[in-house]
């Protein structure tokens, strides 16, 4: 029988990861696949307001973004060449991990 080696859905966007992740834990899928890892993609750009104060800009983000950021095990957070030159990155990194009670996801800069 084929076996499939990895799966991954992508549900950026618009989508509430949560829904995905309950069906997965099914039993009917017990020992057909095993869940790695909740990926979520942020664009680091999104977290800076008209004077680069990082701080998190609603307008631009969506209650299914927030979501997805809740539930992830690794963040990747791009565009990180368009942010400002000399922008700290820490004060960036810490407002996404704000959107993470209870667990300290990996976080992986990107362009």
């Amino acid at each position: 029988r084929d076996r499939i080696d990895y799966l991954v859905l992508e549900t950026s966007g618009v989508s509430d990861p949560a829904p995905l992740l309950q069906t997965l834990a099914l039993p009917r899928f017990t020992g057909l696949l095993r869940l790695d890892s909740v990926v979520a993609v942020v664009d680091a750009t999104a977290y800076l307001d008209m004077t680069t104060t990082p701080v998190l800009v609603p307008s631009r983000t969506s209650s299914a973004a927030h979501r997805q950021l809740a539930l992830a095990d690794i963040i990747v957070m791009s565009k990180m060449d368009l942010l400002p030159r000399g922008t700290a990155v820490g004060p960036i990194e810490r407002a996404i991990l704000a959107q993470c009670p209870g667990h300290n996801p990996r976080l992986i800069r990107c362009e």
